[in-house]
Order: C-alpha cells, then structure tokens, then sequence
C-alpha cells in the first residue's frame, strides 16, 4: 500500500540532498518515510569530481534504494531525472513509481550534453537565484544558492545505457514546473509525453518547487503516487 511506502528522493544538478530536508519533513508531518542521498560529487560527497561518472551515479541511487524495505516511490528532480530513469529500469521490481520534477527523461544512448570543457563547472550565485529560486522565500534563495557545489562534467557527457522494456513496467508521472527558468514548457512537455503512458500535470512554480511551493507539491507528489498504484490514468492537474 502506498501509505507504507517510502519515497526516494534525488536531487539535480550542482544540489545535494539537503535540497529535500524541507520535504521530507513535510511528507513526515503526513505521516510517510521519504529519504535522500549525495550523488556521488555532490553536497557533502568528497568523491573527487574528476572519478564521477554516470555509472557511480546509478550505483549510489540503487545502493539507497536496496537500503530501503521493500518498493518506493522513486522521485527525481532535473538532472536527477537521468539517474531516476536508470534506476527504473535497473531495478524494476523495487521502484513502485517514478515522479519526474522539471526532470530530463532520458532514451538508451542519450547524454544531457554533447561535450563540456573541464572536470567540473559551476554556477555564480545571482545565476542560481535567477534560473533555480527565482520565485522562492529571498532567505531560503541565498542559504541555497551558497550550498551549491561544482557539477561534475562526466555525467553529463556520458550516455545513459536502458533496457527499456523492463523500464515501460515501471508507473510515471511528469510534474511540469510552470515558470521555471531553466527547462522551458516546450522541453518539459517533451520529456513528459517520452514514455508512453506517463500522467502529465504542472505546477505553478519556477524549477525548485521544493522551497517555492513545498506543501503543494507534496500534496500533489501523494496525490499521483496514489493515482499511479491505482492504475486510473484519470488524474487531471494545472
């Protein structure tokens, strides 16, 4: 039953886990687990930037996941959206539900970029608060944009290997974020309808829903979650 079920949260780019502390406690005050982790380059991982490829990015996200009791629901925020989509489709059987946030959804082969200079690239902090918390709290903006950590390229030039077929068992949904700044409606619209089947809905938020507007978007995260275990493709959101 979804009520016992916990959820997995994975964060984007140059973010770490501490991006879904406001969410989990969230989630905790309506009585459900959720759990987060540090992509491997990220947050307080000291993995050295230059080892981290997307390979170490999946085995971080399965090794949190195999930690868990049984199924959860897997969401996934931007570029955490490549390692959600692995993850279903290595471990089918454990993922319940994959909830794409403004995330990139990838096909067998694709990479988020064709090629960038360097071991890692970084983000100056009044570009963070424009493109990522543009709409959010102007405290919570700052504490975040000083949190960022340098994005490790590999990951990001490297191409995602799928199954696929085991990944089309695995129930989705698409949260479109409205006036994000970084992936436009166009792009977001793609990525939702590229798995068929997957339930779109939206958001009124920019890319960071999670501080922007924490409470909606955990109603609407348990609100598909229960859509999805039940099989209705009848879910209409904005």
């Amino acid at each position: 039953m979804p009520a016992d079920r916990p959820f997995l949260l994975i964060h984007g780019g140059l973010h770490g886990g501490w991006c879904w502390d406001g969410t989990i406690a969230a989630l905790a005050a309506r009585n459900r687990r959720a759990v987060t982790f540090d992509l491997p380059g990220h947050g307080a991982d000291q993995t050295p930037r230059a080892n981290v490829g997307i390979t170490d990015y999946v085995s971080r996200a399965v090794d949190a996941l195999e930690r868990l009791d049984g199924p959860a629901t897997v969401v996934c925020h931007s570029m955490g959206g490549l390692v959600g989509t692995a993850l279903a489709d290595a471990r089918p059987d454990r993922v319940a539900a994959l909830i794409y946030v403004a995330a990139v959804v990838p096909d067998d082969g694709d990479s988020l970029s064709a090629d960038e200079p360097g071991v890692s690239h970084v983000v100056d902090r009044s570009e963070a608060e424009y493109f990522f918390y543009h709409d959010c709290d102007p405290v919570e903006s700052q504490a975040a944009s000083l949190k960022l950590t340098p994005q490790p390229v590999r990951p990001l030039i490297e191409p995602v290997r799928l199954a696929q077929e085991r990944l089309r068992r695995v129930p989705k949904a698409y949260i479109r974020c409205l006036k994000d700044r970084v992936l436009s409606q166009e792009r977001q619209r793609f990525y939702a309808e590229r798995h068929s089947g997957t339930l779109d809905t939206a958001i009124d938020t920019g890319h960071s829903p999670f501080l922007a507007k924490r409470d909606e978007l955990v109603t609407l995260l348990l609100e598909l979650e229960a859509t999805l275990s039940s099989g209705d493709p009848g879910f209409k959101a904005l």
